[in-house]
C-alpha cells in the first residue's frame, strides 16, 4: 500500500507543470477567500474604520482587512495567470503540429501492426469464408500481381536508370539476388529482395505499386484472401478517405474503428479513441449479451474507467503544455518559426537532419547559422529528455507504469468483454490468449484468477456443446452448415442467444422438440450479427493493445530506456 501511494505521488508530481500548480493553488485560495474571508474582511474593515472615526479606535483592523483583500487579489491573479500560461502553452503546441503526429502514428501502424491485425482478426475471417486451397491460390496470385504492378511502375516512370545507379553504388546490399534485376533481352524482372520494406528501392516505386495492388484487391473482393492483399487494400482505403458507408459498400469491411484509432495523435489529450470506442453501441450490444455485472464489480469498473480518463487527460495535458512551453521559449529566444511538436516528441535522425536544413535556410542571413542551428537542436534534445523524464520517470518499470495508467484498463476491459463473449478467445483457440494479454499490462492476481475461472467454465461448456453436436441427431445438420454458421451457433450457445443454450440442454436430455428449428433460424438470422460483433470486438481489442505498445515503443526510442520486454514478443508475433 505504501509503495502504491508513493508511486501515485511521484506520478502526480511528474504531471504537475508550473502554470498548473500556480493556477490550481491560486484557484483554491481564491475560492476559499471569496466565499467567506473576503466578505468578512470587508465587513470587519468597514466596522473598524467607522469605529475609528466615531470613537477614535485603533486602526489595525483596517490593516487586517486590507491584508486579507491583498491575499485574495494575489490568489485571483495567480489563478488567472496559471490558466493563461497553461492555455498559451497548449495553444502553441496545438498550432505547431501537436495533432499532426497522427500521420506519423498511421505510418508506423502500417509498418508495425497491420500484419498483426490480419493474423488476429481478418485472416481468421478469411479461413471461415474460403478453403485452404483458395487462400493459397490467392496468395500466389497476389504475389505475381504485385510484381506486375512494380514492373508497370518501372516502365511508366522510367526509373531504370535510377535503379541501375543504386545497384552500382551499393552492390554489397544486393549480392544475394537469386536472379538478375534486368534480363538480357531488356525485359524487367524484379527480384523479391526489392519488395522488402527496408530497401531504398521501395521509396522509388513500391508505394505507387502498393496502391495499385490495393485497388485491385478491393475491387476484386479479395482483400482478406492474403496478408499482402489485405495490407495493400487497407493502405489504399485509408488513403482514399471515403465516407464510411461508401467504403463499407465497396470493401465489405467496417474499418471505422481503425480509422477512428488512427485519427488520434500520440501524447495528445484528445487521443481518447480507444476509451470512446468502449462506449460504442456495438460494444453495448455485446455487454448486453454478456449480462449484468455484480454491483460491486460494476462500481469498481466505473471507478477504474473514471480514473483512467483523468490520468490520461492530466498526463497528456502536461506533456503538451511542457512541449508548448519549450517551443515557445526557444522560438522567442531565437526568433525561429521552423519548430514543431514532432521535434520534441518524435525526433529521429532523419527529422533532425531536415530540421537542421530548415534552420540553416532560416538563419542564412545572419552570422554563424550552423552554431545557431546546433544550439536550437541541443535545447530541443535536452528539453525533450527533461519533459519525458519528469512525466514518465527514468526507469523502464516506472515509464511502463505511467503508460498503464493511461491505457492498461482499456486492455483489461476488452479482455473482460471478449472472454465472456468470444468463446474461441476464451478457449484459447486463437493466436492471442487472455492471460497473456492481461499479463501484458500487469493485471492483478485477483483478475488473473477470475479470468482463469471464466476460461475453465468456457472450455467445459464448449466441449460439452461440441460433443452434443457430434453425437446426436443434430450431426447431419451440423455437417451441412458452413464454418461461419457453426461459429455463430457456438457463439449463440455460449451467450445463450434466444435461449439456445437452454434448448441444447433439453436436447441432451432428449426432451427438446424445437432444437433443430431454432438452430436453423439462428443460422439464418444470427450469423451476420455474430460475425460483425466478433470482428469488431477483436479489432477494438487489438487497437487497445496497439495504443499501449506503440506508446511504450515511442518512449523507448526517445528516452533511451529498454521497454522492449513488453513490445518485442508482440511485434515479432511470438506467442
Amino acid at each position: 500500500m505504501l509503495g502504491l501511494i508513493k508511486a501515485i505521488s511521484e506520478d502526480i508530481r511528474g504531471i504537475c507543470t508550473r502554470p498548473y500548480v500556480i493556477g490550481l493553488s491560486g484557484n483554491l485560495v481564491y475560492k476559499v477567500l471569496r466565499k467567506r474571508l473576503v466578505s468578512g474582511a470587508v465587513l470587519l474593515g468597514t466596522l473598524f474604520y467607522l469605529g475609528n472615526q466615531a470613537f477614535n479606535l485603533d486602526i489595525r483592523g483596517l490593516y487586517i482587512a486590507i491584508g486579507t483583500l491583498s491575499v485574495a487579489i494575489a490568489a485571483f491573479v495567480a489563478q488567472k495567470w496559471g490558466k493563461w500560461a497553461l492555455k498559451r502553452s497548449l495553444l502553441f503546441a496545438e498550432t505547431h503540429g501537436a495533432n499532426l503526429l497522427e500521420h506519423k502514428k498511421a505510418k508506423r501502424f502500417k509498418t508495425l501492426y497491420l500484419p498483426e491485425l490480419y493474423a488476429t482478426v481478418y485472416g481468421l475471417e478469411a479461413k471461415l469464408m474460403y478453403t485452404a486451397q483458395q487462400l493459397a491460390e490467392a496468395s500466389s496470385r497476389h504475389e505475381t500481381l504485385y510484381r506486375d504492378f512494380v514492373v508497370d511502375r518501372l516502365r511508366r516512370y522510367s526509373t531504370v536508370t535510377e535503379i541501375k545507379s543504386l545497384l552500382e553504388r551499393e552492390p554489397d546490399r544486393f549480392n544475394t539476388l537469386e536472379r538478375p534485376v534486368f534480363s538480357e533481352d531488356g525485359r524487367t524482372d524484379i527480384d523479391p529482395v526489392f519488395l522488402g520494406e527496408g530497401n531504398r528501392v521501395r521509396a522509388l516505386l513500391m508505394d505507387g505499386a502498393l496502391l495499385d495492388f490495393g485497388e485491385y484487391a478491393v475491387r476484386s473482393g479479395e482483400l482478406v484472401m492474403s496478408q499482402s492483399g489485405f495490407e495493400a487494400a487497407v493502405t489504399y482505403l485509408l488513403g482514399r478517405k471515403d465516407r464510411q458507408r461508401d467504403e463499407m459498400m465497396e470493401a465489405g469491411l467496417d474499418l471505422s474503428f481503425l480509422e477512428d484509432y488512427l485519427d488520434g495523435a500520440p501524447f495528445h489529450p484528445g487521443n481518447t479513441k480507444i476509451m470512446e470506442q468502449a462506449q460504442h453501441g456495438l460494444m453495448k450490444e455485446i455487454d448486453g449479451a454478456i449480462g449484468r455485472r455484480p454491483i460491486g464489480e460494476k462500481l469498481a469498473h466505473l471507478l477504474r474507467r473514471f480514473l483512467q480518463k483523468k490520468w490520461h487527460a492530466h498526463i497528456n495535458t502536461s506533456v503538451q503544455a511542457s512541449v508548448g512551453g519549450l517551443l515557445y521559449a526557444i522560438s522567442k529566444d531565437y526568433g525561429t518559426r521552423a519548430l514543431a511538436v514532432e521535434d520534441v516528441l518524435w525526433a529521429d535522425t532523419k527529422s533532425r537532419q531536415l530540421l537542421h536544413r530548415h534552420l540553416l535556410e532560416e538563419f542564412a542571413h545572419v552570422d554563424q547559422p550552423q552554431e545557431i542551428a546546433r544550439k536550437i537542436i541541443q535545447r530541443l534534445e535536452e528539453g525533450s529528455h527533461t519533459i519525458l523524464l519528469k512525466i514518465f520517470h527514468d526507469t523502464a518499470g516506472e515509464a511502463a507504469r505511467v503508460v498503464r495508467r493511461e491505457y492498461g484498463y482499456s486492455i483489461e476491459e476488452s479482455v473482460y468483454r471478449r472472454v465472456r463473449y468470444d468463446s474461441e478467445y476464451a478457449c484459447n483457440d486463437l493466436p492471442e490468449h487472455p492471460l497473456e494479454d492481461l499479463a501484458l499490462v500487469g493485471a492483478s492476481d485477483r483478475l488473473m484468477n477470475t479470468t482463469r475461472r471464466v476460461m475453465d467454465r468456457a472450455a467445459q461448456d464448449i466441449r460439452e456443446y461440441r460433443d452434443f453436436c457430434a453425437q446426436t441427431e443434430f450431426k447431419a445438420s451440423w455437417d451441412r452448415y458452413s464454418p461461419e454458421i457453426r461459429r455463430a451457433l457456438q457463439l449463440a450457445f455460449y451467450t445463450n442467444e434466444a435461449s439456445f443454450k437452454d434448448e441444447v440442454a433439453q436436447g441432451r436430455n432428449g426432451i427438446s422438440t424445437e432444437f433443430k428449428e431454432l438452430a436453423d433460424r439462428l443460422a439464418a438470422e444470427f450469423t451476420v450479427t455474430a460475425s460483425k460483433n466478433l470482428r469488431q470486438s477483436r479489432l477494438h481489442h487489438q487497437l487497445a493493445k496497439f495504443e499501449y505498445l506503440d506508446t511504450l515503443r515511442q518512449l523507448s526510442e526517445m528516452m533511451g530506456i529498454d521497454l522492449n520486454r513488453d513490445i518485442v514478443r508482440f511485434s515479432l508475433g511470438e506467442k
